[in-house]
């Protein structure tokens, strides 16, 4: 499956649907970007600041995402089951492309 799956994201990857900037600490910039968004929407998501100095990020940059997927209804198994494989790959892309370490 593992094998699979990174099959899957390289071929996300060459479709051009989705890159990833490399992963550092959480930057000023983006930590009011975060502010202003909650702000406006009220995140879900713990505050940046909340984490520790190391905590780091990755971008993806997604061509054409679509429509967020807070909105969107599934209207079946194999729309759930697509979702599913794409947000695995694109994440396993991520993983692969920065050599994610797990502690």
């Amino acid at each position: 499956m593992k094998r699979k799956l990174h099959a899957s994201a390289k071929a996300f990857q060459a479709e051009g649907k989705v890159s990833t900037d490399p992963v550092g600490p959480y930057d000023p910039v983006l930590i009011k970007a975060w502010e202003h968004w909650d702000d406006q929407h009220v995140s879900e998501n713990d505050h940046p600041r909340a984490f520790p100095k190391n905590q780091c990020y990755v971008v993806f940059v997604l061509q054409h995402g679509g429509k967020d997927l807070e909105s969107f209804v599934l209207l079946n198994f194999d729309e759930a089951r697509s979702l599913l494989v794409q947000v695995t790959a694109a994440l396993a892309l991520a993983e692969s492309a920065n050599e994610f370490i797990y502690c």
